[in-house]
């Protein structure tokens, strides 16, 4: 957030581009991709908007999606991941229940971080999710208490 990040603008992806194509993977537009790259493990949090994630997110995805450094291709043209992480951590809330298999399909977020995690060479994807919380028959301190309790046991694992 405090970098600010540009969307995928043509302009950006040009810059991108030009820089990859010249092999300069080390200017500081790839500083993201990098440290994602070189990450022993990941936590991202954020909450659920839209059936998603926030487009801030999004957008540091697409950021680090970077081939040769969060991912790449082998000489078959299969995708290989790059980075060193094992495992990611998604923490969120949702206003509604999405984990009941009538409604798991709506949420995309979650299943678009997982593939990811797949591209990029992550096996092990993760969610703490505290559900519920816009439903006035909820007690939202329970689901609360019983979501922090998930997080002592994952902050052990993890």
């Amino acid at each position: 957030m405090t970098e600010r990040l540009e969307p995928q603008y043509p302009e950006v992806l040009e810059l991108r581009d030009e820089l990859w194509g010249a092999g300069k993977l080390d200017d500081p537009s790839f500083d993201a991709a990098w440290q994602f790259a070189r990450a022993d493990k990941i936590v991202i949090a954020a909450p659920f908007w839209d059936l998603s994630y926030p487009a801030i997110l999004k957008i540091y995805l697409e950021r680090i999606s970077v081939c040769d450094i969060t991912f790449g291709y082998d000489a078959d043209g299969n995708s290989v991941g790059l980075s060193r992480a094992e495992k990611l951590l998604l923490i969120t809330t949702r206003g509604g229940n999405f984990s009941l298999p009538e409604t798991a399909w709506m949420e995309s977020g979650a299943h678009h971080l997982k593939a990811l995690c797949a591209m990029y060479g992550i096996s092990d994807f993760q969610l703490l999710c505290a559900e519920g919380l816009d439903d006035v028959r909820n007690n939202k301190e329970a689901i609360l208490a019983q979501a922090m309790g998930e997080a002592q046991v994952l902050a052990t694992q993890f």
